[in-house]
Formats: C-alpha cells, structure tokens, sequence
C-alpha cells in the first residue's frame, strides 16, 4: 500500500508540475537515490518512514507527527517541515528542501492522506466522471498542518445499478477492468470505505458466482425477464474476484448477500429440478423477473449450498446481506409489512455455520415500493 501511495504521489506531481517527484515511502533509504527538487516527500509515520522519523528526531518538539495522529485506523497528519539541519543531512549546505510528511495511523490511513494532500491543498479534483488536475509550478511544502479521522466508521457506496441506464441490461455488470478498476480508485480517493456489491446474487454481477453454484444455467437460453449479459459467465465470475481483491488491496470493505430466497423466472424448471420439493411463488404481476421460494427447508437448502460456493471462491465476506426475508413475501416484497424472524434467523443461523464471528446484516428497498409511497 505505501508503495502504491508512492506511486500514485508521483504520477499526480508529474500531471501537476511536469516535474519528478522526490518520494521517500520505506523504513531505510539512499538519500543520494531522491529526485532533485527543493521539496521532499515522506510517506508514511514515523514508524513507518525513515526519513519521516529523522524529521521527528531532529526537529523535536518543532515537528511532532507520531503524537498528533488520532487513534483511529482511519486517521492521519499532513504536515510540511523546513529546517537547515535536515538540509545538511541531505548534503545541501546552502538550502534546506521543504518537506511534506503523509503519516497515517496504518498503511490505508496513508493512502488517505496522499490523496488528501492531492485534493485539499494542491486542488486536484477527484469526481467519478474524471479527474481535474492544476497546474502548478511548484508542489504546496508551506505552512501546513492537517489531522483528520472520520466522523463515520463506515462510509458506504452502493453501485448497485450504476448503468441500469444503458442498452442491454449491463447494470452492475462492469464491462472492462477499467471500469471497475476507475470506479474504485475514486472511492478511496474520497474515502469510501465500504461497498455493497451484488457478488452473490442471481442479477449482473453476482452471475458468475451462481454460475459456479448451478453449471447447468450455462446452457439455459437467457432472456426473457433475465436481463442478458454482455460477457460468458466465466468472465463474469473472473471479473468479480478482481473487483474483490483489488478492493481489499485498497481497504475496501464488501457486504455481500449469498442469495438466499430469489430465483429469477427464467431459471424456475432449473431449481425445481435441483430442489424438487420447493414451494415457489407465482412472479409479481409488476416485478416479473424473480419468484421466490416458500418453505423454510428448501430455503435452508438453498441457501446453504449457495453459501458454501460463495466462501469456497470468494471467501468471507465483511458483512452478510438479507435482503428478502424479514418480510412477507406474498405476492413480493413491497407489499409485505410482517416481519418473519424464522427466516432471518435461518440465514444467521447458515452464515454462523461457515464463519462463527460472522456479521449479519438485515436490510431491504421495500419502503421505497409503491406500497410505502404515502406518509
């Protein structure tokens, strides 16, 4: 992580200035290796940074980092240092570099800080859509002084449907690796640290997982009230790993729901012959893309299989979702108001089984249904 912060540190310097950047981001380091220029990078505390703990050394009680860091994970200090001796040590006798430290509490913490540094002193605008990028003739080393942690432990974006817009159903499919790659660098860059993502629904892109679950929907004529996919579910299920791990690599933290009660109309004959016994309901004359199923053992069945494939590929969520069965699910789930706590203790009961410390999350879009319109 330090070294992508690095890394990132000096490609946005270079858009900025045209210049290189001097970047310090290890424990131990050649001061004849930094780039010239008169202002000087260390990314990472003191504890993680040799040249951010020689700075503290000498400097004192004149530049204090480690003790203004808040405890949180999240937290960081942004400040710049400029002192004569320091020069020396960096064998320029007759001026002293400005120094700018990125110290966080831990390496994501870090990260914040760089991009924070890039958005709130240099002007760098980081949007979804794009990047603005200043020009500047030389990097900001004066006078700063930032220490921030957050108000918000979790900070949650929820791209589900970002291109429901789009021709072909593509939804919260991503399309290319750019996509989702562009997508979640701008989460950190804000510092969203949480993410909903479909990966283990039937819809987009949670397809590829339920793929794995049940092979035979491969050769099942998509269509209909499905929505088609652009890519084979192979890519799919590969396309969702790679948004997992980079997502983690950049501390993001995913709530994911194994399906647990929803089949999509297309593939009703497939689960009736996996699941004989199971009771599903009739589609929603509005919704017709999903029925559901009713008895509480096939769902228990259900689910359980479905949870199992899911740690076997993707492996523990931060958070599980359920989405469907606190309610009442007759004929869907705007018109259901009773709340079913055998159902919901069902689904903590199987994710408990394949992780004991497991977070359970009970959540639903119901109050945004037709239903719940009026005060």
């Amino acid at each position: 992580v330090f070294a992508h912060a690095s890394n990132e540190l000096r490609k946005y310097v270079k858009s900025i200035t045209g210049q290189d950047a001097s970047v310090v981001e290890a424990k131990s380091f050649d001061v004849t290796s930094l780039a010239t220029g008169d202002v000087v990078f260390a990314v990472g505390s003191p504890a993680q940074n040799a040249l951010s703990a020689k700075i503290e050394s000498d400097a004192g009680k004149r530049c204090p980092v480690a003790a203004l860091i808040p405890e949180h994970n999240d937290a960081f200090v942004i400040r710049s240092w400029r002192d004569v001796k320091l020069g020396k040590f960096f064998e320029r006798e007759q001026e002293s570099p400005s120094y700018v430290i990125l110290a966080g509490k831990t390496p994501i913490a870090t990260l914040y800080a760089t991009y924070h540094y890039l958005d709130h002193v240099c002007g760098v605008g980081f949007f979804e859509d794009g990047e603005r990028i200043p020009m500047l003739a030389r990097m900001p080393a004066e006078e700063i002084l930032i220490i921030e942690e957050p108000r918000f432990d979790a900070r949650l974006q929820l791209p589900w449907a970002p291109r429901a817009t789009l021709p072909k159903g593509v939804s919260s499919l991503w399309r290319a690796d750019v996509e989702w790659k562009e997508y979640l660098d701008w989460m950190v860059k804000n510092k969203w640290n949480w993410m909903r993502i479909d990966a283990g629904d039937w819809w987009y892109q949670g397809l590829g997982i339920m793929y794995k679950s049940y092979p035979e929907i491969a050769e099942t004529e998509q269509g209909g009230y499905m929505p088609i996919q652009w890519w084979p579910l192979e890519t799919v299920f590969q396309n969702t790993k790679k948004v997992l791990d980079r997502g983690r690599f950049l501390g993001i933290k995913c709530y994911m729901t194994p399906i647990s009660t929803s089949v999509p109309t297309t593939y009703g004959d497939l689960i009736l012959k996996r699941f004989p016994e199971a009771q599903l309901s009739n589609p929603d004359p509005v919704y017709k893309f999903a029925i559901h199923m009713r008895d509480l053992r096939t769902i228990e069945k259900f689910f359980r299989h479905n949870t199992e494939v899911f740690y076997k590929h993707f492996g523990k969520p931060d958070v599980q979702g359920a989405q469907f069965p606190p309610v009442e699910l007759d004929p869907f789930i705007e018109a259901g108001t009773k709340f079913l706590p055998d159902r919901s203790n069902l689904m903590a009961k199987v994710s408990r089984e394949y992780d004991p410390e497991a977070s359970f999350l009970i959540y639903g879009w119901a109050v945004a249904m037709r239903y719940f319109q009026k005060p």
